[in-house]
C-alpha cells in the first residue's frame, strides 16, 4: 500500500525541484511501507536518516535558487527550512531513543503536514518568481 502518491497539483514548476519532491515522496512511502511491516529498528533509523540527508540536500538546492535569483521570500522560506529540519532531527531523536509506535505515527502525520503546508503551500509561491527567472 502507498501512503502518497505523486499528483500535477504537487508541482512547482521547477522541473529539479519536482523530482526532488518525488524523491521525497518516494522516501516517505519508504517509511510507511517500513512501519506497515514492523521491520527493525535498524532499518527504520536508516530510512530516518536518508530523510534527514534528503531534506537537507533539497533544501540546499531551493535556497541556491533564492540566491541565484534574488527570491524576496528568502528569509523566511529559509526560516520555514530551518524549523521543518530541527523537527525532523527532534522526530529522529525521539525515534532513536525509543522503540514505541506514537514516535512513528509523530513521524507521518509530521511528514503529511509538511507537504501538505510547506511544498504545496509555500514552495508553490517561488513558481512565478523561477520562472520568471527562466527557471523551470
Amino acid at each position: 500500500m502507498v501512503f502518497m502518491e505523486w499528483q500535477d497539483s504537487f508541482s512547482v514548476g521547477v522541473a529539479a525541484l519536482d523530482e526532488d519532491h518525488k524523491k521525497l515522496i518516494a522516501t516517505i512511502n519508504e517509511l510507511y511501507d517500513s512501519l506497515r511491516r514492523g521491520q527493525s529498528k535498524e532499518v527504520m533509523d536508516k530510512i530516518l536518516k536518508k530523510m534527514t540527508s534528503y531534506c537537507e540536500e533539497h533544501f540546499t538546492n531551493e535556497e541556491r535558487l533564492f540566491a541565484q535569483t534574488n527570491y524576496p521570500a528568502a528569509a523566511d522560506h529559509i526560516k520555514e527550512h530551518e524549523n521543518l529540519a530541527r523537527q525532523l532531527l527532534e522526530i529522529e531523536a525521539k525515534y532513536e531513543a525509543n522503540t514505541g509506535s506514537i514516535v512513528s505515527i509523530e513521524l507521518m502525520n509530521f511528514l503529511r503536514i509538511w507537504l501538505v503546508d510547506h511544498f504545496l503551500g509555500t514552495d508553490k509561491k517561488y513558481t512565478e518568481h523561477f520562472n520568471a527567472n527562466g527557471i523551470i
